[in-house]
């Protein structure tokens, strides 16, 4: 017996008998088909988030092998993302976040940075010190470096400080040393003269038939001078000498002024570099008003010549 389709039904047959026997399909009730439930349309809520969950992907042609491992078909950029109710929603739409465009590399993946940055340690260098060490700058190894270094900056400072004493102390030297030379120098008895007789002339003009100083010619009443600091040892009229005044330095040597018109100090006195002390005049044994200048080193000693004297403190007669 054999089963065989035909229109309307489905026929029967045997072997031998050859009739065919129709079946009458039953009629469907509309109560049999299943209903396929109402969509029911509910608002979207803007705060609500909605969560995408990505569907297994088959492999298509056209796929690389870095979309294939992250499950990601190629897909065009501007095609609308299909939201949950059905609608199309649009990334810049509240609670959806728009995917960041750009791609992860090595070369922007913090962790990515991360991870070849530990790679580049030493082998050896391993445990949170030494990491910490390959971040951080070299320092000393030790503290022996260190005390070093402030020892040798001690002795630089030792040496500067007494180099400029040292200066300090050739400057005070020169000061001093100025000092005393400007202090044992002499000034000019008197301003416009002219020499007009020098040491050791000979000429009965002079008692002691030669000539114990110098001249200084000058009118009458020109003022006389202190060459030095001294003490007035005397004064008056001396014969020959007429009137006259005897300085005496601090080192013995006496400055004897001759032939003055008037005299303006007294013994004892001490006078100054400079201090006035009399005046020119023609006392005494002369042939016209001038200064008669002796130097004597010692008190009484002869008179020696005024002018290498006067040279050595500073004076070009």
């Amino acid at each position: 017996m054999s089963l065989a389709a035909a229109a309307g039904g489905v026929a029967a047959t045997t072997g031998e008998d050859t009739s065919v026997t129709t079946v009458a399909p039953a009629p469907l009730a509309v109560a049999d088909v299943p209903t396929v439930p109402d969509v029911i349309e509910e608002p979207i809520d803007p705060g609500a988030s909605v969560e995408l969950e990505s569907a297994p992907v088959a492999d298509a042609p056209g796929m690389s092998e870095g979309q294939e491992a992250a499950g990601l078909a190629a897909s065009d950029p501007g095609e609308e993302m299909p939201s949950g109710s059905g609608e199309a929603v649009e990334p810049g739409e509240p609670g959806v976040a728009a995917p960041d465009p750009t791609p992860l590399t090595d070369d922007t993946s913090p962790l990515a940075s991360q991870l070849r940055a530990q790679a580049e340690v030493p082998e050896e260098a391993t445990g949170p010190v030494n990491l910490a060490s390959a971040l951080l700058p070299p320092m000393l190894p030790d503290f022996a470096a260190q005390r070093e270094a402030v020892n040798a900056e001690k002795e630089r400072i030792a040496g500067l400080v007494q180099e400029r004493q040292a200066q300090l102390q050739a400057e005070a030297e020169a000061r001093a040393a100025e000092e005393a030379r400007k202090a044992d120098e002499w000034v000019m008895p008197l301003e416009n003269y002219r020499l007009s007789a020098r040491f050791g002339q000979a000429g009965r003009m002079w008692s002691s038939g030669r000539h114990t100083g110098i001249d200084l010619s000058a009118p009458s009443g020109t003022p006389l001078y202190a060459m030095q600091d001294a003490v007035v040892a005397s004064t008056g009229y001396a014969g020959a000498y007429g009137n006259r005044t005897v300085l005496r330095l601090a080192d013995g040597t006496e400055l004897w002024y001759a032939h003055q018109s008037r005299i303006d100090v007294e013994p004892g006195q001490v006078v100054r570099k400079g201090d006035r002390i009399g005046a020119v005049g023609a006392t005494g044994n002369v042939t016209g008003p001038h200064l008669h200048l002796e130097v004597h080193l010692e008190d009484e000693s002869e008179a020696v010549d005024p002018l290498p004297i006067m040279k050595e403190h500073g004076l070009r007669p």
